[in-house]
């Protein structure tokens, strides 16, 4: 790893990507900047012999044998430095002066210890239908992406995500909207600024509502959060994947049992960390 000890940085990207040997992945990702005037912290989860070295003062790496999603996120507010960061992942594309924007958000919401943004696909269709709101709420932050998420340092240094959630991880899903919920939990003050920042592939694992895979996930996440109404969440959720037309009418009982199969491992899971 190359970490130095860099005081002062204003603004930091915290990069979450796998198996790197090269830094080339970032031309692609600042193809509309300078790559050199970015700060820049890579978390290379990576297996064998696949570590990555960086050479570039402004880029600092840290090669990792752990797996998931969360895992990365919580090691790279482990090493950040900047007084402001934003979560990264290695397929987006950042518009040009998107620090700019969420710098000059953080100055006009001084309040702020979270601030969120947009993302469109590359077709330049949003992801999500964002709310109105400035002032995240338990339901807005159901929108939000992790690559979207700004955030000072000082604040949230010590608020992680859950591992059991997120690629990766036991449960492939929802780890950003509990992180989101932990934060608003201990009072924090989050915003959302309805401009775009960047853009990402079309296909997001978050996204194909009606994959087995999702859905057992989703079933746990959804437990996690609403205890035994949780029952009931993952049932509407299938009903809207219904109504989408994503699943028949035959598949509505198979992919509910989906669900309440992640309910029942996260029920465990859970029993087993407090035995």
């Amino acid at each position: 790893m190359q970490l130095d000890n860099k005081k002062d940085i204003e603004f930091e990207v915290l990069i979450a990507t796998m198996n790197r040997t090269s830094l080339d992945f970032l031309n692609s990702m600042f193809s509309n900047a300078k790559l050199e005037d970015y700060n820049i912290l890579i978390i290379n989860q990576y297996q064998n012999k696949h570590q990555l070295v960086s050479n570039k003062s402004n880029i600092r790496v840290v090669n990792s044998l752990d797996k998931g999603i969360s895992n990365s996120r919580n090691l790279a507010l482990k090493h950040a430095v900047g007084n402001v960061v934003l979560f990264a992942d290695d397929d987006v594309v950042y518009q040009k002066n998107f620090d700019k924007v969420i710098l000059n958000a953080h100055k006009n919401y001084l309040e702020a210890d979270i601030i969120t943004f947009q993302l469109t696909d590359f077709e330049g269709n949003y992801f999500r239908k964002y709310s109105t709101n400035v002032k995240h709420n338990k339901k807005s932050i159901g929108q939000v992406n992790s690559v979207v998420i700004s955030s000072k340092l000082e604040k949230i240094k010590n608020l992680s995500f859950d591992t059991n959630f997120g690629l990766g991880a036991a449960f492939e899903t929802g780890e950003e909207n509990l992180y989101l919920q932990k934060a608003l939990n201990k009072g924090l003050d989050l915003i959302f600024v309805p401009k775009v920042i960047l853009k990402h592939p079309v296909y997001s694992s978050g996204k194909d509502d009606a994959n087995n895979k999702l859905i057992y996930a989703r079933g746990a996440y959804c437990y996690k959060k609403y205890g035994t109404i949780g029952y009931l969440k993952i049932t509407h959720y299938i009903y809207l994947v219904f109504k989408k037309g994503e699943i028949s009418i035959l598949e509505f009982i198979p992919k509910l049992l989906q669900g309440f199969k992640g309910i029942k491992a996260y029920k465990e899971l859970k029993n087993q960390i407090n035995d």
